[in-house]
This record gives structure tokens, C-alpha cells and sequence, in this order.
């Protein structure tokens, strides 16, 4: 193999990496947005319950 073709697979596997690394910080955002929604949520209908109180 020449040095040419060892620095193209390092690039190549580099960029592999790079894409896992990318996808799972898509799907932890994708799982944070999700808690942070049913946060909401829940935060609305206390609201809600305490007017009622009130």
C-alpha cells in the first residue's frame, strides 16, 4: 500500500467516525427535545390546575 492509499482509508475511517459520533448527538438532542416537550406539557396543565385552584 502507498502513502497515498494509507492516508485515504485514515480519511475514510475518520469520516465514519465523524458520522457516528454525529448521529448519535442527533439522536441524544432528538431524546432531550422529547423530555424537554413532555416537560412542557406537564408545566401547562400545573399551570392550568392551579388557575383552577385558585
Amino acid at each position: 500500500m502507498s502513502d497515498g492509499e494509507g492516508q485515504v482509508v485514515s480519511l475514510a475511517d475518520g469520516n465514519e467516525r465523524r458520522a457516528y459520533t454525529l448521529r448519535m448527538l442527533e439522536d441524544r438532542v432528538l431524546r432531550l427535545e422529547t423530555i424537554a416537550g413532555g416537560l412542557s406539557d406537564r408545566y401547562e396543565e400545573l399551570r392550568t390546575e392551579m388557575r383552577q385552584e385558585i
